[in-house]
């Protein structure tokens, strides 16, 4: 028996029996790659010039219909065109790739969870030292008449050091890395700057508020050369810091207050609690340099070996300078 259909098969036309098609058509269609654009010509011999009865297709047509759509559907779903894969295997996952030279340090330490430096800074000496304090007569009603500088706070229970900047050197960083912003609001409060130090990464902004009744001004020395006067219960944006280095901050109206900022490129850094505790995160392993500042006790630096296998820690003293 014969489908009346024409084929194009090799440039020619060929009649093919139903039987000897159904054989041949697994065969025909298992390059999926190169014979994907002839299935149509497959089914159009199915349907076009038909001897049936009553317009209707004989059993046998209707069994080799069924067939060709089946193997059509299965060549379909098991083998997807190459050309997808060609391009899924030229454009790999960049999750899974491993970092390059360029992409450590930094991205090293954040993806693979890091390694932490944890401390303390502790004072040395059989006598602790106060704070300094000024006898204020400039707005008495709301800032008291004694106001302290707030340059030596320490812990009477374990002699820890509050308000020590500590921060890495030497850290590998990616050519392209810029750090995660890290606003800071700088709040005028009972006649106080809050927080009193603190860390910034480059490209984080300062926002000035003044939460008191009276006039405060916020003028910003270093790099940054800003001065703004905040009326009460007012808020400016000061700026964005584009470099490392300090910034010190002093009211003009009240000389007692005074705030101090450290500016970075990189998070490696931290600023000591009330009881002199730190806390760095997510260090490459490696040896580097600590940097520790103090607005009364001054400077040191160290060296710090940061392990893969477990947190590193260290102890920092600082001994009282005065006569």
């Amino acid at each position: 028996m014969y489908l009346r259909g024409d084929l194009h098969w090799g440039g020619q036309r060929r009649r093919f029996p139903a039987v000897g098609l159904m054989v041949f058509l697994p065969f025909w269609l298992f390059d999926w790659s190169h014979q994907q654009t002839k299935i149509f010509d497959f089914l159009r011999v199915l349907v076009i010039r038909r001897r049936t009865s009553g317009g209707k297709m004989k059993p046998l047509l209707r069994v080799v219909a069924f067939l060709v759509v089946t193997v059509v559907l299965m060549a379909t779903c098991s083998n997807p065109p190459a050309s997808s894969s060609k391009t899924s295997a030229q454009s790999p996952s960049k999750t899974t790739s491993p970092p390059g030279p360029d992409s450590m340090g930094v991205r090293e330490g954040q993806e693979r969870g890091g390694q932490v430096l944890e401390g303390r800074v502790l004072f040395e000496g059989s006598n602790i030292p106060r704070s300094t304090r000024v006898e204020n007569t400039t707005d008495p009603q709301d800032c008291e008449t004694i106001q302290s500088l707030r340059n030596i706070i320490i812990s009477r229970e374990n002699r820890g050091i509050k308000n020590v900047i500590l921060a890495l050197k030497g850290v590998p960083l990616p050519k392209d890395y810029r750090p995660q912003p890290s606003p800071l609001i700088l709040d005028n409060r009972n006649c106080q700057f809050e927080p009193h130090v603190a860390v910034l990464t480059t490209g984080s902004s300062i926002e000035a508020v003044n939460r008191d009744p009276i006039f405060h001004s916020v003028h910003l020395y270093g790099f940054l050369n800003v001065n703004l006067a905040l009326g009460p219960n007012q808020a400016k944006s000061v700026q964005t810091v584009e470099r490392p280095g300090y910034v010190i901050v002093k009211c003009d109206v009240h000389g007692w207050m005074q705030a101090f900022f450290r500016v970075d490129n990189h998070p490696f850094h931290s600023v000591s609690a009330a009881d002199g505790s730190f806390r760095i995160e997510n260090i490459p392993p490696g040896s580097y340099i600590l940097e520790v500042w103090h607005e009364y006790f001054g400077e040191k630096e160290l060296t710090v070996s940061i392990r893969a296998d477990a947190p590193s820690r260290v102890t920092i003293d600082f001994r009282d300078q005065s006569p």
